[in-house]
């Protein structure tokens, strides 16, 4: 479902407001931001075998 919302806002954001149409949706707004924001928002640390 959140998938779908966010492309939702994405898409309307200009018409109705991103506050608004979270508040509609029941989704946070920073959860729309850190979607955004993409996967690079928090990398992921690499382990190697040794340990470091």
């Amino acid at each position: 479902m959140k998938a779908a919302a966010w492309d939702f806002i994405s898409a309307h954001a200009e018409t109705f407001g991103i506050k608004r149409i979270c508040r509609v949706l029941e989704v946070s707004r920073s959860g729309y931001y850190r979607w955004i924001a993409g996967p690079t928002r928090h990398p992921h640390k690499i382990c190697t075998p040794n340990g470091s």
